[in-house]
């Protein structure tokens, strides 16, 4: 009986550990931002707290421009600037996982 229990619980930490998805690091930049090319000399922000996105294909895109050279990172900062209301995301860290790319860092309004 113990030896089917061990056989169990194997087969599921096997499972579970194999269906897990990494994280790769992609990209840090200090400043990302699709409406702002550049900002004043001396202009000020505030930190609006911590933003995370995930973008992945076939989501809607956020971009409708038409233009074919939007590329996963791009919809990715469009998504995160357009929910969170930011000018620009500070220390920002891109990630895949799977086929989708997840953004962390800071929302600066």
């Amino acid at each position: 009986m113990k030896k089917i229990q061990m056989i169990i619980i194997a087969s599921s930490l096997t499972a579970l550990l194999g269906c897990a998805t990494p994280r790769t690091l992609v990209l840090r930049a200090p400043a990302v931002s699709m409406t702002e090319i550049s900002f004043d000399a001396g202009a000020k922000f505030s930190s609006a707290g911590a933003i995370k996105s995930r973008f992945c294909p076939g989501d809607n895109a956020s971009t409708d421009d038409g233009d074919l050279n939007i590329g996963l990172i791009d919809e990715l900062i469009a998504k995160a600037q357009k929910t969170s209301g930011a000018k620009y995301i500070a220390n920002a860290q891109f990630f895949t996982q799977g086929n989708c790319m997840l953004l962390e860092g800071t929302s600066m309004k």
